[in-house]
């Protein structure tokens, strides 16, 4: 149960930097403000961590949990 709550964390975290980035953009075609030009890219270096974290350590933990599963039932085939 708490590898779902990482899971859906992560998941929610990764939804709403993408949110911060698609509203930073619109403010930044708004405006033509170098600032946010910044504030995007700085968005968008940490949605790509979080995608990296959620792809090497998220995932490998729900596989090795269903890999540690298979073995188990098939021991009992």
């Amino acid at each position: 149960m708490k590898s779902d709550n990482i899971v859906s964390d992560t998941l929610k975290k990764i939804k709403d930097a993408e949110k911060e980035i698609m509203m930073l953009k619109n403010e930044y075609l708004a405006k033509q403000d170098p600032a946010l030009k910044e504030k995007i890219e700085e968005k968008k270096r940490e949605l790509e961590r979080l995608r990296a974290y959620y792809k090497d350590n998220v995932m490998t933990s729900c596989n090795e949990s269903y890999e540690s599963k298979r073995r188990r039932l098939s021991k009992y085939d």
